[in-house]
C-alpha cells in the first residue's frame, strides 16, 4: 500500500472524525454542556445564598451538587432540586432585602431552574427555551408556573 493512499484514509478519518464530534449532542467543541450549566449555575446561587445568610438552603443544593456529580446518583440529585422549585417553603418563597438583591436572587433562581430542565437537553432546546422565555417575558417564569403544576 503506498504512502500517499495511507495518508489519504488517515485525512478523511479524522475528517469524519471531527465532524461528529461537531455535530454530536454533547458538544465537546461546540461550548459546554448543560450539565456544565447547571454545575455553574448552582455554584453562583449556592455563593449568593451564603452572601445572604441563607445557610440552611446553600447547604441543601451543595448536597444536591454531590449526588449530580455522582452518575449513580444523578437522577436523584435532579428530582431533589426539581422539589426545591414547588410548594410552601420553596425556593419560590425566598425573599431577599436591598435595592436590586431580590431581582439577582430570581435571576439566578431561575437560571439554575431552566439549566436543570435543560440538563438533557440538546443546543436546540436551549435555544427554544430562550425564544419561549423571550415570548412570554410578561409572564410569571418558568420556576413559578412548575410550582402550580399538578404532576
Amino acid at each position: 500500500m503506498s504512502k500517499w493512499l495511507i495518508l489519504v484514509l488517515v485525512v478523511v478519518g479524522a475528517f469524519f472524525a471531527v465532524r461528529h464530534l461537531l455535530n454530536s449532542p454533547q458538544g465537546y467543541i461546540k461550548g459546554p454542556s448543560n450539565k456544565d450549566e447547571l454545575a455553574r449555575s448552582l455554584d453562583a446561587l449556592i455563593d449568593f445564598l451564603s452572601k445572604q445568610e441563607q445557610f440552611r438552603w446553600a447547604e441543601t443544593l451543595r448536597e444536591i451538587q454531590t449526588y449530580l456529580q455522582n452518575p449513580a446518583t444523578e437522577v436523584e440529585g435532579l428530582s431533589r432540586l426539581s422539589g426545591l422549585f414547588g410548594g410552601m417553603g420553596s425556593l419560590n418563597d425566598l425573599v431577599f432585602d436591598g435595592a436590586g438583591v431580590d431581582e439577582v436572587g430570581a435571576h439566578l433562581l431561575d437560571a439554575v431552574f431552566r439549566d436543570m430542565k435543560l440538563y438533557h437537553g440538546t443546543p436546540e432546546h436551549r435555544a427554544q427555551w430562550k425564544k419561549l422565555e423571550e415570548e412570554h417575558k410578561d409572564e410569571p417564569p418558568p420556576r413559578i408556573k412548575h410550582a402550580f403544576r399538578k404532576e
